[in-house]
């Protein structure tokens, strides 16, 4: 997921963790500025409710960071 700015990629990854959901802040340089992203991983492992889960956090933190309205 592309956030675009490094503090809030890793301020989302950070509060994400915090709720139970992995997903690694990327920033620059391993991409470029302005690019700073979210990676997650989905497996076969993973259950509907797993996603529902994940899908929740990420609008709960998400529209507490100002990233989604």
């Amino acid at each position: 997921m592309i956030v675009g700015d490094t503090e809030k990629a890793k301020a989302f990854s950070s509060r994400l963790f915090e709720e139970g959901v992995f997903a690694l802040s990327i920033c620059y340089p391993i991409v470029p500025r302005g690019k700073d992203r979210l990676r997650t991983i989905v497996s076969s492992g993973h259950t509907t409710k797993d996603i529902d889960f994940a899908l929740e956090k990420f609008g709960k933190v998400g529209r507490e960071l100002g990233l989604i309205k």
